[in-house]
């Protein structure tokens, strides 16, 4: 394998994912990556094979705004979705008492 190929295959993906799906830039193992190609997969719409395939490396190569697309929520962890989509809300009038 030469230099460009090690690059194009390991160290770029491995980079984009550290950006964006905060894969671990020290202890990124190959199940680590697997699973963190198949986050990306799955938020792409592409099939979550966790396999680095050409359609993986093409959305990759893709224009980006530099956000990841998976965040840490602090107030629930490993639950970034609400549960629900229907919300229920009250409000009431107060008056101030002078």
């Amino acid at each position: 394998m030469n230099f460009k190929v090690f690059v194009l295959c390991f160290i770029i993906p491995k980079q984009y994912l550290n950006k964006y799906y905060g894969c671990p830039k020290d202890n990124c193992n190959l199940f680590v990556l697997k699973d963190t190609l198949k986050k990306m997969q799955k938020f792409f719409g592409l099939p979550e094979t966790g396999d680095l395939d050409q359609n993986t490396i093409e959305t990759m190569k893709k224009p980006r705004c530099g956000n990841p697309d998976v965040a840490n929520y602090n107030f629930f962890p490993r639950k970034p979705k609400w549960e629900k989509n229907h919300i229920t809300y009250r409000y009431c009038l107060c008056f101030a008492h002078t």
